[in-house]
């Protein structure tokens, strides 16, 4: 929507103060965005009145004239023009030098310079309205569909400039349309006007209306009928004779110009400028070919019949529904009631009698008869977005005004009003505390009250209440709870005029779910500290999938829609879905890890929940799996669940019992917290191996999160940076297989001096003798006494040797 700074100034005294550059940063903050800011006047400069004085023929060109133009400095200015509709004498615009235009109304605006054209100098540019950016008038375009403007001005001497001339020192303000969609008042200058005029607590001026109805002529008789007031509320018409159809005055055409409508001719002109100004939108039927000669004009307004056609205004039969909406002579459709009106009764120059009509029709029954037509026009977008009824009569009156402005010695009939004008004012009661809870700010009761009168807003103060009653203009769906009058009062008062301050929420020091935070604890510990990829696999397997891996199908889960016959059942364990994804990726590296947080299910009794109608839900159990690909894997596996489980702050141990089946003997580990199993880790068993078809080992790891959490508290442990530096040596023993990793790791915690030990092989070897197997191990020697010496870490190393011998058996590796 486009509104113009002179059109809005009829309504409004803006002070001079105010820029509109300063204007329309006020309307972007308070009502509506403003996209651009342009100032008509810069487009015109370099371009003037002129006349042409005599014309000659181009002596090299056929279809070329030599003119002698006019341009107001003296001499007579030489200009080359080819226009079909030049004269002698003709009122013409000229683009001197300097000027910008777009050749023949097309591309990009080129800079005027002197020039010659076949040889003929040329000082200038005698213009068509497309190549100066305006829209011409029909009965300008008639005239020089292959030629220029003929301004045809009574009062503007050669040399005016043509902003001037044509009253176009304007300055447009281009708002984004979405903005004001739930806004009618605001699709029109008067609308707009009243937000100016209470921003700066300024008086608003109405528009002259017609106010003769007392004195009306007899125009004959009009009856209006309407079958359905839901689809038409309200329809005010008037009959006007003594119409002589031409061009609106200049300053008509100028208003509508600066808002990029065409102007067509008075009549129509006069129908656009209301709709522009207040919004309402208002149509005109040439009488005769309405009425004919009966002296009686009856006017229907029902729906169409189904499959009818109708032509309207722009030439187009179009087939109707029997839901449209549609005006009628009583026996034939004159107009698509709030979209466009008919061939059958539209003005032309021969007009000289009108029925006008404004209206109120319902906006779901226009939008939908639009949509069905494929047919939008400024009209219908205005009425789908509910237009207040009071506007009909208005309309009207502001219609008739400015026919008896435009044209002398017209007889005005009465005016028929039939319909509801508004129903009973919306009320709504809001508190002041509430106010300026919601606000922000501290408001005089006198402050929130005037800001509301000066938008037309009834107001009554009872203590601590106000009682609002909501104008018509802005009772059709927009403001209907105290919360939108405290917006009222919140952009009017200015949003730039809040401070900016935070709420104040409460906040815990933690989450109080323990599941999550070890979730997200874990997924920290993997994903940053070790070398494992996260992964999402779907919870689906199928029935050999589940008995590969140790279950029972007929223990597991069926879904009663499965994605795919191939997987119908929920998953006991995540085993088979990373096992796939292994299987999938091995053959292309030599070693990855990934992990896994998801869920498993399982039926307390084991029985199928296929049936919804059960309305059994199946138990989840929150899981980390884990597999390693790669050439010696056991070690990193047992060190990434060691480091897990120290980074939750449980205590465990291992214990090789409670494996499954389809682990490697002598590889298993079983995880004890406080005596109770969470999982398991280990070697995949050569059976499953054999299925990769490349070397390597899997190395799977699955613990149960939620014993983690349940078997003790989260902590945070701290311990003070080493003072002194450590000492690092390399130690293979050869053992029975009977000792366990858990009985060697525990020999090495109750050595004083060393900090920690971490196994890095393992080896089997018929040269090491029969159930014999040898564990080499990274030691990490630090005292807090002092640095340690190699001697005093020599005489330890020979003290765990005999100690190794004494308890396990141990013998040194050579």
């Amino acid at each position: 929507m486009k509104y113009s700074l002179n059109w809005l100034r009829d309504f409004v005294d803006i002070p001079d103060g105010v820029s509109p550059a300063e204007l329309a940063e006020k309307i972007t903050l308070s009502v509506a965005e403003v996209e651009e800011v342009i100032d008509q006047k810069a487009a015109f400069e370099g371009m003037v009145v002129g006349q042409i004085a005599k014309i000659e023929d181009h002596p090299n060109a056929d279809k070329l004239k030599v003119c002698r133009v006019d341009v107001g400095e003296g001499d007579l200015s030489q200009i080359i023009c080819g226009g079909e509709n030049i004269y002698e004498g003709m009122q013409v615009a000229v683009a001197l030098q300097g000027a910008q235009v777009r050749w023949h109304g097309e591309g990009d605006l080129i800079t005027l310079e002197k020039a010659k054209i076949r040889g003929e100098e040329s000082n200038g540019m005698i213009c068509a309205s497309a190549e100066i950016g305006l829209a011409e008038s029909s009965a300008q375009q008639a005239e020089g569909e292959k030629g220029v403007m003929d301004l045809k001005l009574s009062d503007a001497t050669p040399g005016t400039p043509l902003a001037v001339a044509l009253e176009l020192e304007d300055v447009v303000f281009d708002v984004e349309n979405k903005s004001i969609t739930h806004r009618p008042d605001l699709w029109g200058h008067y609308g707009m006007a009243r937000e100016i005029a209470a921003f700066y607590d300024l008086e608003l001026k109405n528009p002259e209306l017609y106010d003769g109805q007392a004195a009306a002529a007899d125009t004959g008789t009009v009856k209006i009928a309407i079958d359905d007031n839901e689809l038409c509320s309200r329809f005010v018409g008037c009959i006007v004779d003594g119409i002589s159809v031409g061009e609106s005055p200049v300053w008509m055409q100028s208003r509508l110009r600066a808002i990029g409508q065409r102007p067509i001719n008075s009549l129509v002109d006069i129908s656009n400028y209301i709709m522009f100004e207040l919004g309402e939108p208002t149509h005109a039927y040439d009488l005769q070919k309405l009425r004919g000669d009966n002296p009686e004009l009856n006017i229907v307004v029902r729906t169409s019949k189904e499959g009818s056609a109708f032509v309207t205004l722009d030439g187009q039969d179009r087939e109707l529904g029997s839901d449209m909406l549609m005006v009628t002579d009583g026996t034939r459709d004159v107009a698509v009631a709030g979209v466009m009106g008919g061939e059958n009764t539209m003005v032309d120059e021969k007009t000289g009698a009108i029925f006008f009509e404004a209206a109120n029709f319902n906006a779901d029954s226009v939008r939908a008869t639009s949509l069905a037509l494929g047919l939008r026009t400024e009209g219908s977008a205005r009425w789908e977005k509910r237009l207040d009824p009071v506007l009909a009569e208005r309309g009207m009156r502001r219609a008739l005004h400015l026919i008896g402005q435009l044209y002398e010695g017209v007889t005005i009939g009465a005016i028929v009003d039939t319909g509801a004008p508004a129903g009973d004012a919306l009320a709504v009661s809001v508190g002041h505390a509430f106010l300026e809870q919601k606000i922000g700010v501290s408001l005089e009761r006198d402050q929130v009250q005037g800001i509301l009168t000066r938008l037309g807003f009834g107001v009554e103060v009872s203590g601590d209440e106000y009682a609002v009653t909501v104008p018509s203009w802005r009772a059709t769906g927009d403001i209907d709870s105290a919360e939108d009058v405290v917006e009222e009062v919140a952009r009017i008062y200015g949003y730039n005029q809040i401070p900016h301050v935070l709420p104040e929420i409460g906040m815990s020091s933690g989450i109080a779910e323990p599941e999550v935070v070890l979730e997200r604890r874990l997924h920290e510990e993997l994903s940053a500290r070790t070398s494992l990829q996260e992964v999402h696999t779907y919870p689906f397997v199928s029935s050999d999938e589940i008995e590969l891996w140790g279950g029972h199908a007929q223990e597991a889960i069926r879904l009663a829609n499965p994605p795919s016959e191939e997987q119908p059942y929920l998953r006991q364990s995540m085993v088979p879905s990373l096992w796939k994804m292994v299987m999938n990726n091995a053959r292309w590296m030599d070693a990855f890890g990934v992990y896994e947080i998801g869920s498993v299910f399982s039926s307390d009794k084991g029985e199928l929940l296929s049936a919804p109608e059960s309305g059994a839900m199946p138990a989840q159990e929150k899981r980390l799996c884990s597999m390693i690909f790669g050439a010696d894997v056991f070690g990193e596996l047992k060190g990434i669940l060691q480091h897990l489980l120290e980074a939750t702050g449980k205590t465990y141990e291992f214990v090789q019992k409670d494996l499954p089946g389809y682990l490697a003997a002598g590889t298993g580990l079983a995880v004890h917290v406080d005596g109770e199993r969470v999982g398991y880790m280990g070697i995949l068993g050569t059976s499953e191996l054999s299925k990769l078809k490349t070397n390597g080992q899997v190395g799977v790891l699955d613990i149960a999160l939620g014993a983690l959490v349940e078997t003790g508290e989260n902590v945070v442990k701290y311990s003070r940076l080493p003072e002194y530096p450590a000492t690092k040596r390399d130690l293979a023993v050869v053992v029975s297989e009977s000792v366990t990793y858990a009985d060697v790791v525990g020999f090495f915690a109750k050595q004083e001096l060393i900090e920690s030990a971490h196994l890095f092989d393992i080896f089997r070897d018929s040269k090491l003798g029969d159930s014999k197997k040898s564990m080499a191990f990274h030691l990490v020697f630090r005292s807090e006494e002092g640095t340690l010496t190699d001697a005093q870490v020599d005489e330890v190393m020979t003290t765990l040797v005999k100690q190794l011998s004494e308890e396990l058996g141990a013998t040194i590796r050579n």
